[in-house]
């Protein structure tokens, strides 16, 4: 039992023993991860036993790795208050920690990065064909005689995919027909 400095007249018993924790390594582990938390605020951090005991029992309520990133001078305590932290400090960090991997466990693994539609091959048989002409117009036999030809270029005419009869054919397939924007 360790003793405590009190008025005359009185004493008190006071239990320094670290808290219950499963192994020795790993009180050790958390006395070490206190004591190092202590020792980075400037002007001198109080390291008396009780003290130190309280900040152990705290941070030995949380997981190693959430004791640690507590402790974490860029992340933790350190990084965001220039004082001594106090056992309630330590509890309010531990639980917001706590709190956003709860947070991300019920969210879930993040979504894949949604990707553009594939292109379209650059040589497909018909991709230049963007005039459709129905087999009663006259310009349906010249447009389907120069689909037969040997020397005609696949991309520039296809046949109708959705079942018309008709051919669809280039705009330059076709005399003197020009573009217009409906602008």
């Amino acid at each position: 039992m360790a003793r405590t400095t009190e008025p005359a007249g009185r004493s008190a018993k006071t239990n320094t023993s670290l808290p219950s924790i499963s192994s020795k390594p790993q009180q050790t582990a958390y006395l070490q991860i206190a004591t190092l938390l202590l020792r980075q605020f400037s002007g001198g951090a109080e390291t008396g036993e009780i003290f130190l005991t309280a900040i152990c029992s705290v941070m030995s309520t949380f997981p190693l790795d959430v004791a640690k990133q507590i402790a974490d001078p860029v992340v933790g305590l350190p990084g965001r208050q220039n004082r001594v932290p106090t056992p309630f400090d330590i509890r309010q960090m531990g639980d917001e920690i706590m709190a956003e991997r709860a947070r991300t466990k019920e969210r879930g693994p993040p979504m894949p990065p949604r990707l553009p539609p594939p292109r379209p091959e650059r040589n497909r048989p018909g991709m230049w064909a963007n005039v459709f002409v129905p087999s009663y117009a006259p310009q349906y036999q010249r447009c389907r005689e120069r689909s037969r030809l040997p020397d005609t270029d696949p991309r520039e005419w296809m046949a109708d995919d959705r079942g018309r009869e008709g051919i669809l054919v280039a705009l330059s397939w076709l005399p003197g027909a020009r573009f217009t924007s409906s602008r």
